[in-house]
């Protein structure tokens, strides 16, 4: 990618309009235009997403422990609708996380039997003798 791309990409990639990544990249506005539908610079700007998500993910996964503890403290609080909001919220979150753990069993178990079937496909589209070529 070129030298003005990347930040340009990286200005897309958090959030700047485009006349703002433009700038960043020291580029008109004509041209971010066409940056802009080019499909590697597209690749490159949800790379940098995903790292960005996955980064966002890594810093909250490491605050779950202090936050189950704040619900935990709050369902032993005096005021009544704090101990419902606390315990609601748990609920809530305990079923939003079977049910995409039950999701995610149930697309590998597709995927395992797409596999499976392809599998299966590929070998009966296979010659079981070799032909000679003339």
């Amino acid at each position: 990618m070129g030298r003005n791309r990347e930040p340009f990409t990286l200005a897309l990639a958090g959030g700047e309009r485009l006349t703002a990544a433009a700038r960043a990249a020291g580029i008109g506005l004509t041209t971010a235009k066409r940056w802009q539908h080019d499909p590697a610079v597209r690749a490159s700007v949800a790379a940098v997403r995903g790292r960005m998500v996955d980064e966002a993910v890594g810093r909250l996964a490491a605050l779950a422990g202090k936050a189950c503890d704040t619900l935990e403290g709050s369902l032993a609080a005096d005021e009544g609708s704090v101990k419902l909001r606390a315990a609601l919220g748990i609920l809530d979150r305990l079923i939003a996380l079977r049910d995409a753990s039950e999701l995610e069993g149930r697309i590998a178990a597709l995927e395992e039997a797409l596999s499976a079937a392809a599998a299966v496909e590929a070998r009966a589209n296979v010659e079981p003798f070799p032909t000679r070529s003339a």
